[in-house]
């Protein structure tokens, strides 16, 4: 099932984010190594697929939502995977495929914006059938202006993330690398509870 593969490749970046934190500058730089590693999970027959003639990506960056789900514009999943076959919802087809699975990514952000992305994957109008969150931490004092301090408030914890999560549906990969205790971090948090990965990176 494409929802496991996407389980799979986020332990996989889980792994990737603590051994080497640095290896990504900007969250966009998270999106595109979970897009290279999702798409190498995938078999070549797995890969593409076909609306009428044209060869489609089934992984999509910043894929449209199919309504307006913040403010009054439509909003991008981070990462998408399409349904495949290719179902269109609506007209244009291209701009309206069913997403099987959509992944929310947040480097250094704070309850409020996992929150923003809980609200987006389980609004009504979604049209996300597996929906996952990637909250990941980096903490140093100097390394680099885009890390948090740790002593930062504004760090969420994984009981915070699970009070966010429970009675939702969503997957929330959870990972913290701080430079200077040398603490790595990750879980696997769903509404049934949290489940620390540490002793199967």
């Amino acid at each position: 099932m494409m929802s496991e593969t996407v389980d799979e490749a986020l332990e996989g970046l889980c792994r990737e984010f603590l051994a080497t934190p640095y290896l990504f500058y900007t969250e966009q730089g998270l999106h595109a190594m979970f897009f290279c590693m999702l798409f190498n999970r995938l078999s070549p027959e797995e890969r593409y697929s076909l609306l009428g003639d044209k060869k489609v990506s089934v992984v999509q960056k910043e894929y449209p939502t199919s309504h307006k789900l913040k403010d009054s514009r439509r909003g991008h999943w981070d990462i998408s995977i399409l349904e495949d076959p290719l179902i269109p919802i609506r007209s244009p087809d291209y701009d309206f495929l069913k997403v099987n699975s959509a992944v929310e990514f947040g480097l250094n952000e704070s309850i409020r914006h996992l929150k923003g992305d809980i609200k987006r994957l389980t609004a009504n109008e979604s049209n996300v059938a597996n929906k996952f969150l990637a909250h990941f931490y980096r903490l140093s004092e100097s390394e680099s202006h885009r890390d948090w301090n740790p002593r930062s408030r504004r760090i969420a914890t994984p009981g915070e993330v699970f009070d966010e999560v429970k009675g939702t549906d969503v997957i929330a990969y959870y990972a913290i690398a701080d430079q200077t205790r040398g603490l790595r971090r990750a879980c696997r948090i769903t509404s049934s509870g949290i489940r620390g990965l540490e002793s199967e990176l």
